[in-house]
């Protein structure tokens, strides 16, 4: 599904649309393909840490017309709303009740449904065309409550596929090794580069006869 332009294309738009990025002890704020972002303290910040930013302006290059979308793990709600502006009906969650309220707050005005839980806890019963995440990259305990993870990529590798026939990951290219041992075969389908690490895009679709079987273990109603 995610067919884009040339890599090359991606790799000199990678730190665009332009970013204005403003700092305060509390919040910082940023402008994004026309969306204005505030990024309240302790929620991910995808500009300080590169990975959201690069990951949202890829997502811009594909399209998802008509599309139902699910992205877990929301944040400020960067990668919702370029899922969005490229044509897909979004569900964004967000266990942390903070990044859900700041999500909320940013994507005001669009018809983006951004919902509070842990997962696919509150999309129970639902059914979409992709699952997106753009996981935290710390794998464990940390002081940082947007980074404990301590299995979220084993439980996104065993629940994924009762919700769509396709998940689409952002993760860095140098921790592969970290998706396999969690369960996720995903095919790396498109290289990023950052300031810091090289970001993947990884893609992993299901055949129809596993799609079956995953909703035959657990069945989910028609998509609402």
């Amino acid at each position: 599904m995610l067919q884009g332009r040339s890599e090359q294309s991606r790799a000199r738009r990678c730190y665009a649309p332009a970013i204005v990025h403003f700092r305060s002890p509390r919040r910082s704020t940023f402008v994004f393909n026309n969306h204005t972002f505030a990024v309240d303290f302790g929620v991910f910040d995808p500009v300080r840490h590169l990975s959201g930013v690069v990951f949202a302006t890829h997502l811009l290059t594909c399209d998802f017309t008509d599309k139902h979308v699910l992205e877990v793990g929301t944040g400020c709600g960067i990668v919702a709303a370029a899922l969005h502006d490229r044509g897909a009906f979004v569900v964004a969650t967000d266990v942390d009740s903070r990044a859900v309220a700041c999500a909320k707050r940013n994507l005001q005005g669009t018809e983006i449904d951004v919902r509070s839980g842990d997962l696919f806890d509150s999309v129970l019963g639902e059914e979409f065309d992709i699952v997106v995440m753009n996981p935290p990259y710390e794998v464990g305990r940390s002081r940082r409550p947007t980074l404990r993870s301590p299995d979220v990529l084993r439980q996104l590798a065993r629940g994924w596929m009762e919700f769509a026939p396709e998940l689409t990951l952002a993760f860095p290219t140098d921790s592969i090794a970290t998706l396999r041992a969690a369960g996720i075969q995903a095919e790396l389908r498109h290289r990023l580069p950052t300031k810091g690490r090289e970001l993947g895009v990884f893609v992993e679709s299901l055949p129809n006869r596993s799609r079956r079987e995953a909703l035959r273990r657990h069945p989910v109603a028609h998509r609402r």
